[in-house]
This record gives C-alpha cells, structure tokens and sequence, in this order.
C-alpha cells in the first residue's frame, strides 16, 4: 500500500485532537428481502446460528447518564466506543441452515434477510460471511482516529466467528483481498461507488471476508439494494479519505485457514463483557490473582499465535507489562503510557497490559495483525474451563494508540485483571467494548 502525507491510517497515530462529535449515520442499513429462518433437519453449516450468537444481544448497555438500559445491544464481539460499525453479509452454498442465496445481517432486529439467490456455478457446501463497516459510525466519535478502530472492529468480529464456528465442528480460513474484491463476494459496490448505485444508504467498506467449510462463492446475481433510510437526521455520508484509502489498499490475494481453535461456545460468548478498568481495584496484599493472571495471558498467546493465520509481519513485536515486576509496574503507573493512549488513565490499574507494536511506518497489515492476535488471546479465555464458570480472566481492548516508544508506534493492546479484583457493571463510555 502506497502512502501519503494526507494517509488516514497515518494520521490516525499522529496527536491531533479529534473534534467534535458529528452525525453518525445509521446503525444498519435497510436490506428488502424476506425474513430467514433455520432449516428443520439433517445437521447443517449453522450459520444462521453463529452471526446471531455473535452479532445480536437480547440486553442493552446501560445509558452512562442513569444507569438505565439505554438503545445500544451488548454484544459478544467489542467495538471501540460501542459504535459497533461493523455489518454482516453471508453468500450460503449447499448444506447451511438456511437455502443457498445472499444474505444480509439486521443486527438491530437479530434477523437474516435473504436478497438473492444462489450464486452462479457450481454450488458447494459452506459459506462466507463478508464483514462490511459503516465507518460513518466511528468517524463521527473519533474523527481522524477512526480507521485503525475500524480495522481492530473488523478483526475482533472475524475471530470471534471463527473461534464459534470452532466450537460447532465448522471450518474456517481467513479470505485476504482488497476491498472491492471482497465486496463483489457480497454482490456490494466498492465503497467509492456506493453512493452511485444507493445514494440514500450508508455506504459500507468491505474489510474481511471467512469461509467456512472452505466454500468460495461464484458469480454473483445482481440483487437489490437497501432502501432510503427512515431517519433522515442520520445523514449518511461518503467520507473520502476512507475511498481514497480503499481504492489504494491492495493487500496480497490468500485464503488462510485457522489453525487448532479451541473454539468457544454461545454460553461464553452470550457473557462476554469488557472488564470494568476505570475504577481502581483493592490491594490484594501479596498480588496472587495478579501473578496468575500474568501466567494465563502468556499461555494464551503461545495459543492464539499458533492459531493466528498468516505470519507475523516484519518488525512487529509484542511486550508484555506486568504489574508483579518492577519494570511492569513502573510501566502502567507512567502518566505518558496513557498520554499515549489517548488519555485512558484506567491502564494503571490493569494486572498487565499486552502492547502490539512496530518499527518504523505502521500500514493496516501491522494494525490487523495487532487486533487480531490480541482477539484470539481474548476468545481463547473464554474457551478456557467451564463454560458456566466464566473466564478466569478479565479483557478490555485499547485502541486510540497516538505515539509509543520513540521510532516504535504501538498499534493496539489488550488490558487483564484477574478474577480476584472486584468488578462493576460495565459502561458504553471511556473504551467502551
């Protein structure tokens, strides 16, 4: 990927202030389709199943002003702020849970709506989910900030899909292309054109695409679009600095498969919660839970690095801050680590902190490979023990990284305390996952 003084994914780690909040745009598009539900029968590709466990919530997030539930669903998978842009499109082959077609997920309703039917040519068994984002959502929080969030949201939903689908005996790979590759799976335009074809809609980028049982999708058979949103102070707009970046980003064609997931199941996933950090947590006296929580973080990413497809880009690293060290502790007590961090104080209370970082020039395959190795660390927890137990350990995301060690930008982390600290009822404000 080329880049440029004016290159969003750089600008995003510069330390200008964001400005104001702006109109966010809408939470889904309005897909027109019928109504799908699962097939009665034979065992099936449950891929109806896996998108709502994964991507709908029965509860909402508690308004941060009363403590009451607000309109925001909590979900399994984060997202920075709860924005939650990210957006759910399946291409269903043979043996799913649903007849083969092109789907779209309304994640406000928990509903699939099938657009069209199946794709051209020979129709094999399995899916892909395509992960679209609405970045209007984040841009309107995090202004110039918004693209690495957009690419963390992105990673996050597709691990946590192929952790689940782990856990029902599906297999999964990564599918690697550019944006309007992966949107023509879809049968979308290419964020750029969007507005062209649906100028009453929010135009969505295609960032991620999984396919599960290894199905890859044919031609596609023209469908509709979304109709004009009902909600006309939402605004939907086209940002063209995110276009610009799509039309440059061309990341290298590959399908890569999941390794030995351990999977993790909808019990887990349903009481998934970014641990409460913005309040500091009692002396434990001799640091027990602390060290064992330190222990279980570093075995959890010999797992989620074996299991992660693709290599680890060059010059990335990973640095492990412990409050049980001297060093550690000195580290998350540093005002500048959260000065770094776009002022989120909360990190000197963390146990410890998992830091993604890179030499040089961070581009957007070193952020995706930061967010999802830092995924698979947190969706390997929740497969860990009894499910009715709960995780041993407590996760929160950190993204909104704008500096680090000089010449070494830190791309993302991953905050934990152990079960031992007292816990509160969790916020959509400050990280907000």
């Amino acid at each position: 990927m080329t880049t440029s003084p004016v290159d969003p994914l750089l600008r995003a780690f510069s330390p200008e202030i964001p400005g104001p909040p702006e109109p966010p745009g809408p939470r889904v598009n309005q897909w027109p389709g019928r109504i799908q539900r699962a097939l009665p029968g034979m065992a099936r590709v449950p891929v109806l199943s896996l998108v709502r466990t994964l991507f709908w919530g029965s509860e909402l997030h508690p308004d941060p002003a009363t403590g009451r539930p607000g309109t925001i669903r909590r979900r399994a998978v984060p997202s920075a702020g709860a924005c939650y842009p990210v957006q759910v499109h399946l291409v269903c082959g043979a043996g799913c849970d649903v007849p083969p077609g092109r789907y779209a997920f309304d994640a406000e309703q928990g509903i699939l709506l099938r657009r069209s039917g199946p794709p051209g040519g020979a129709v094999g068994r399995g899916a892909v989910v395509v992960f679209t984002v609405l970045p209007q959502r984040t841009a309107a929080r995090y202004h110039h900030r918004a693209l690495p969030l957009l690419l963390s949201d992105t990673a996050y939903a597709a691990a946590a899909l192929a952790h689940h689908a782990a856990w029902h005996g599906v297999t999964a790979a990564q599918v690697r292309s550019e944006p309007g590759t992966l949107a023509a799976l879809a049968d979308l335009p290419g964020y750029g054109e969007w507005k062209e074809q649906w100028p009453a809609t929010g135009p969505e980028l295609a960032l991620a695409a999984v396919s599960l049982e290894g199905f890859l999708p044919g031609v596609a058979t023209p469908s509709a679009g979304p109709g004009p949103l009902p909600v006309p102070e939402r605004r939907p707009r086209l940002l063209p600095e995110i276009a610009d970046w799509a039309a440059a980003h061309r990341p290298a064609p590959a399908v890569l498969p999941y390794q030995g997931l351990p999977g993790t199941g909808p019990a887990a996933l349903r009481e998934r919660r970014s641990a409460a950090l913005d309040t500091v947590p009692p002396d434990d006296g001799d640091g027990a839970a602390a060290e064992a929580a330190v222990a279980a973080v570093r075995d959890l990413l010999t797992t989620a690095r074996r299991t992660l497809p693709g290599q680890q880009p060059a010059g990335c690293r990973i640095t492990l801050l412990s409050r049980t060290d001297d060093v550690g502790r000195a580290a998350l007590q540093d005002p500048g680590l959260a000065e770094r961090a776009a002022c989120q104080r909360w990190l000197s209370t963390l146990d410890g902190l998992v830091l993604f970082e890179t030499d040089g020039v961070p581009d957007a395959r070193d952020v995706w490979w930061a967010a999802s190795l830092a995924a698979h660390i947190l969706y390997a927890s929740l497969a860990d023990g009894p499910q009715d137990a709960g995780p041993r350990l407590a996760f929160r995301p950190v993204s909104g990284w704008t500096g680090g060690v000089p010449g070494r930008p830190t791309l993302h982390g991953l905050g934990f305390r152990g079960r031992g600290f007292r816990t509160q009822v969790n916020r959509t404000q400050g990280a907000g996952r």
